[in-house]
C-alpha cells in the first residue's frame, strides 16, 4: 500500500509545484503591466501638461465653442492610425476643450502645430488646402484661415 500512497503523493506534490510555477509567472506578468500602465501614465500625463503649456496662447485668442481643423507636421498626417500624430491631435484636444478638433483642414479655421518648421505654410497648404497664416502663438502654434473665408 505505501506504493500506491507514495506515488499520490509525489503526483500531488508536482501539481503543487506546477501550480506555484503559474503563480510565480502570473505574478510576473502582472507586476510588468503594472509598471508599463504607471509608465505610460505618467508619460501621457507629461504629453497633456506639455500642450496645455504649448496652446495655452492660442487658447486664451480664440473662442471657447466652435469647430477648428488640426493639422501638424508630427508623424504622418495621410496615415489615419499614425501613432505619433494620433498623439499630438488626441493632446491638442484634450488643451483646446470645449474646443472640437476636426482632424485635417476641411474648416474654416485651422490651428497648426509645426514645431521647428520656420514656415509652416507650404506644409498647412499641403495639408489643409488654400490657408492663409492669421495667427503665430509660439512654440510651433499657428492659426490659420481659408482663403476663400474671412
Amino acid at each position: 500500500m505505501t506504493g500506491p500512497v507514495l506515488s499520490m503523493n509525489h503526483r500531488f506534490h508536482s501539481f503543487l509545484q506546477i501550480i506555484f510555477c503559474i503563480f510565480c509567472a502570473v505574478s510576473v506578468f502582472i507586476s510588468l503591466g503594472v509598471a508599463v500602465s504607471s509608465f505610460s501614465h505618467k508619460n501621457g500625463h507629461a504629453q497633456s501638461r506639455a500642450a496645455d503649456i504649448r496652446f495655452s496662447h492660442i487658447a486664451r485668442s480664440i473662442p471657447k465653442n466652435g469647430v477648428y481643423g488640426y493639422i501638424s507636421s508630427a508623424g504622418n498626417f495621410r496615415v489615419p492610425d499614425d501613432p505619433e500624430f494620433v498623439t499630438s491631435y488626441f493632446t491638442a484636444q484634450y488643451a483646446l476643450a470645449p474646443r472640437v478638433l476636426a482632424r485635417g483642414g476641411n474648416t474654416q479655421k485651422v490651428i497648426g502645430w509645426f514645431p521647428g518648421i520656420v514656415d509652416p505654410l507650404p506644409l498647412a497648404r499641403e495639408q489643409a488646402g488654400d490657408v492663409q497664416l492669421i495667427g503665430k502663438y509660439g512654440d510651433g502654434v499657428y492659426l490659420f484661415q481659408k482663403r476663400n473665408e474671412r
